[in-house]
């Protein structure tokens, strides 16, 4: 009881005193006059306890007054901590009604719904970077006139429908549009650009946001997991009608943070190289730009290239827009011939043994031919790879140790697979064993990169960014780290090259690549800003179309020739030459990215 705990905190006895002891009434068995002496000294004993107690009461609060007070301090404190208790339940539940009241009191249209971005190297946007405008507009005469002006066609006839039904809409509008009372404005991020760089990298979605390919499919969770949208909001009436006059906003629900994606990507070498290939023609194709030092891919683009925002569109092409080529293997033909000479260096075959090229040679009962049966007349290493010998190649292969010339070509990567992340790996190609390799002509069509030889162009990039690299192989790579919320999920582990061949072979034939530039046929790639290195290929595919057989065409070399920063590999699929479809690609880009940063 709450009496009980008063005193007990004051400390006064309450079980047992004279009062409570002796009984109330006395005994029916006295005389009349015994009950009136018992009663008068029942009397007598109360008055003296009160007065024994008031005295005690009072030396008590004389002699310690801490109890009481401390009783005053936990009332207090209670009776303030349940008045905090008090206000914020109410505050809580003002602010539901609210937050009830204002979803229930408005209308929203949702405009963007973007997962965590893919970024490049330097933390620049790939996707989430484009911004697409929406007329926000509220059903009225006025808006739809100013929507005239804004669009036109069937677009404008849908709209004009769902303004007249009372509704609001939002409707994507060109850039330079202006609010106004009726109409708002709004800017938004777009996942996907009109002409999306990397877009078979980064691959695209399905109608549920769900990853399809490239990236987009490797890293779905943190993409779906990591979401911000962005809604048009409508103030309206309790009738559910929009309210004339009232203000259009823009909301936006969720956020992605530090959430992403984050790509070796460069995204203006990226750029660069796109639009080095559409000005050069490179209509089917790949090009693949990697730092020799680390692996890293800088660039990979393929072509065509489909439409990221309406994949559907593009099912039709028939030539194939959504394969990426620079992870396909092809034919690869001459740009083979430094990883031949690499073998021959290896096996200690001297570079300065000569050949007597008539243009044709006989191996094995077979005729190989260089190209369109030009002689080179007395040629050395250097001679050879400058103006791509055939049949130099043929002879200085049948010299070399099989077992230990396909080791060396293995080691550079050739007939293996480059995985760049989950689901996205570049074709392993085909090497052919030393068994196979029974005959003379045999070993003559692999010695010029023909036979079942194929190889893809991040294969044939990696294995030229070995010889820039003093002869240290770097597994290319292509994501750096990716991070859900605060979480890195992947970091990419940095790792030494691994010398697959030795400093004197990759440096004599970096010199030889350099002088295959300058003076021989890969003189269409030689840029005006800078040095390079490399070599051209023009590789028979056995494929005939109209009478004519189809060419595969490559150049892949490096700039600058001495201190080697990219390496740059071109295909064109259908080419004509090497030297005429590819070397004028690498040269523009490498131009471009010389100017770009400045060297």
């Amino acid at each position: 009881m709450l009496w009980v705990r008063v005193l007990t905190m004051l400390r006064i006895p309450w079980r047992s005193s004279p009062l409570t002891a002796m009984p109330m009434f006395p005994p029916a068995h006295l005389s009349a006059a015994a009950r009136t002496e018992n009663k008068t000294e029942q009397l007598n004993c109360a008055s003296a306890f009160y007065r024994r107690k008031r005295s005690m009461i009072i030396l008590s609060t004389v002699g310690d007054d801490t109890m009481p007070r401390r009783a005053v301090v936990i009332f207090f404190v209670f009776c303030l901590l349940m008045g905090v208790i008090c206000l914020r339940l109410i505050s809580v539940s003002t602010g539901l009604d609210t937050a009830a009241g204002a979803v229930k009191n408005t209308r929203s249209i949702e405009l963007s719904d973007l997962g965590a971005p893919i970024y490049d190297c330097k933390g620049r946007l790939i996707t989430n970077g484009y911004t697409e405008y929406f007329a926000a507009a509220r059903p009225t005469a006025a808006a739809l006139s100013e929507l005239r002006t804004m669009l036109g066609g069937d677009e404008l006839e849908l709209v004009r429908e769902k303004l007249s039904k009372g509704r609001p809409v939002a409707v994507a509008v060109p850039s330079g549009a202006n609010s106004s009372e009726d109409v708002k404005i709004i800017g938004v991020g777009r996942r996907y650009s009109p002409r999306q760089p990397a877009a078979h990298i980064v691959g695209y979605t399905d109608s549920d946001g769900n990853g399809v390919c490239g990236i987009e499919k490797a890293f779905e969770s943190i993409f779906k997991n990591n979401r911000q949208t962005v809604s048009a909001v409508f103030p309206v009436d309790a009738y559910g009608r929009v309210i004339s006059g009232a203000e259009i906003t823009a909301r936006t629900d969720g956020k992605y943070g530090k959430s992403g994606v984050y790509l070796t990507l460069d995204l203006e070498i990226q750029q660069i190289v796109e639009d080095c290939m559409d000005e050069c023609g490179v209509d089917i194709g790949a090009v693949v730009v990697l730092d020799p030092k680390t692996g890293a891919v800088r660039a990979c683009a393929s072509r065509p290239v489909f439409d990221s925002n309406n994949p559907a569109k593009s099912l039709s092409d028939s030539n194939s827009p959504f394969i990426n080529r620079a992870l396909c293997a092809f034919a690869v033909g001459s740009v083979f011939k430094p990883a031949v000479a690499a073998a021959a260096l290896e096996q200690g075959i001297s570079p300065s043994i000569k050949y007597d090229c008539t243009g044709v040679t006989e191996i094995g009962g077979v005729e190989f031919g260089c190209y369109e049966h030009k002689a080179h007349g007395v040629i050395d290493m250097c001679g050879a790879l400058e103006r791509s010998c055939n049949a130099y190649f043929i002879h200085l292969a049948q010299k070399l140790d099989r077992e230990k010339m396909i080791s060396t070509l293995s080691n550079l990567g050739f007939g293996k697979p480059i995985d760049l992340c989950e689901g996205m790996s570049s074709a392993s190609g085909y090497l052919p064993n030393a068994s196979e390799l029974d005959s003379k002509a045999a070993v003559a069509n692999l010695a010029f990169g023909q036979g079942s030889l194929t190889a893809s162009p991040l294969t044939v990039c990696a294995y030229m960014s070995c010889i820039a690299n003093g002869g240290a192989y770097c597994m290319p790579y292509l994501v750096e780290k990716a991070t859900d919320g605060s979480r890195t999920v992947f970091e990419h582990e940095n790792r030494a090259g691994e010398y697959v061949i030795s400093g004197d072979t990759a440096l004599l034939l970096s010199k030889y690549l350099r002088s295959a530039v300058e003076n021989g046929n890969g003189r269409g790639a030689k840029p005006q800003n800078t040095t390079a290195a490399g070599k051209t290929a023009t590789a028979q595919t056995g494929k005939f179309e109209r009478g004519e057989e189809l060419y595969n065409t490559w150049f892949s070399g490096w700039f600058p020739a001495e201190k080697p920063r990219y390496v740059i590999t071109v295909f064109k699929e259908r080419g004509s030459g090497g030297a005429s479809d590819c070397a004028p690609v690498f040269k523009a880009a490498a131009d471009k990215i010389t100017a770009l940063e400045g060297e």
